[in-house]
């Protein structure tokens, strides 16, 4: 949340008092790049693991699920947020076995 307040606080000096116009397209902005990033983790994720590369296929995998959950939680989508923290709790549940 910092950066969208730094955000604000950059657009309201560039553009004076009427910055809450482009609110709504920053966080647009924001969102579309987190989308697209949480993806490209969970891409990234599978090519490691069809190249067994353990463990950074599993922390990798992890990181895009934790990104889409918070997609998910933007969107407000339950079904995603349901199983993107399914996904989290089954992966960190691996990661502390193998660590034990």
């Amino acid at each position: 949340m910092i950066h969208i307040m730094v955000i604000k606080c950059i657009t309201s000096i560039i553009f004076g008092k009427d910055s809450h116009r482009w609110d709504g397209l920053v966080n647009k902005k924001l969102e579309f790049i987190l989308e697209w990033f949480a993806t490209l983790l969970l891409i990234a994720g599978v090519a490691l693991t069809s190249w067994n590369i353990y463990p950074l296929n599993i922390y990798i995998s992890l990181a895009g699920n934790f990104a889409w959950l918070l997609v998910a939680l933007v969107w407000r989508k339950w079904s995603l947020i349901t199983i993107q923290f399914v996904i989290i709790l089954i992966y960190v549940a691996g990661v502390i076995k193998q660590l034990m």
